[in-house]
């Protein structure tokens, strides 16, 4: 299963889903990280440790495999303005990959829109919404050149996505088989380094992004002071609903950040 909006693999008892699950899942977590290389072994560490991540217990076992990798930030990619700071967002209808990144793109005054991933290229082509929120592999991946113009690197999110398997079907298969998938996930931390070659600056990739000639917008300090402002007292605000639910906001937050600090020695 993923995160961005794509489609589950099959479907897994709910008491399994919910030990595979880090406490905070990416629909409700502020961003932790800056870049893969912090953000997947944050990732993996969490979703090794489960529920109780901030004791680093380790959670009842999940279903094998269950890993968990992320993207490099998502910025805001934009089909014809130039976004240079926080009052540009208004009224900008952008489709959210999450619903935290709807939220705050709601706060801030822009429309967020809620549609599959493989849907972005068709919907900036029919003029529906006027950018997306990804990461330079979005656009790759779903073919946004020629469809999006300028790049606003304001600190909105990483993404996660999770592969879990069904611990039945895993069981049923032969053992060379079940070498074949242990040896592709490896221990969490690796197959996020893994999925990090693959979604990181390969050559097709980079060559693809050239092509599409996009705007990179250069955000003066005060701009990137306000919206980094302007984040910390949302990131506040989630905290203080999590919590208000019961569940270790704060706790969890720090040792992410902490975490992801570790990472990035």
């Amino acid at each position: 299963a993923q995160t961005d909006g794509g489609a589950s693999g099959a479907p897994e008892p709910a008491k399994r889903i919910e030990a595979a699950k880090p406490p905070l899942d990416d629909g409700s977590a502020p961003p932790v990280a800056a870049d893969p290389a912090q953000g997947e072994p944050a990732a993996a560490t969490a979703a090794h440790n489960g529920p109780d991540v901030a004791s680093q217990e380790p959670a009842p076992a999940a279903a094998p495999p269950n890993a968990l990798a992320t993207t490099e930030p998502a910025y805001i990619y934009d089909s014809s303005k130039v976004i240079a700071n926080v009052g540009d967002l208004k009224c900008r209808r952008y489709r959210a990959p999450t619903p935290t990144v709807a939220t705050m793109l709601k706060e801030l005054g822009a429309n967020p829109i809620g549609l599959p991933a493989p849907l972005m290229a068709e919907s900036l082509q029919k003029g529906t919404i006027d950018g997306v929120i990804t990461d330079p592999n979005g656009v790759f991946t779903f073919k946004l050149g020629g469809l999006v113009k300028n790049e606003t690197p304001m600190f909105l999110a990483v993404l996660s996505f999770g592969l879990v398997m069904n611990e039945d079907k895993y069981n049923s298969l032969p053992d060379d088989l079940k070498k074949i998938i242990d040896d592709s996930v490896g221990d969490g931390a690796q197959f996020g380094a893994r999925a990090m070659e693959v979604w990181g600056k390969v050559a097709a990739r980079e060559d693809y992004l050239a092509k599409a000639d996009i705007n990179k917008v250069a955000l003066d300090p005060a701009a990137d002071k306000e919206m980094r402002d302007l984040s910390e007292k949302f990131i506040e605000k989630t905290l203080a609903d999590l919590e208000a639910k019961g569940l270790p906001g704060r706790e969890v937050y720090a040792k992410m950040k902490a975490m992801s600090a570790e990472y990035s020695k």
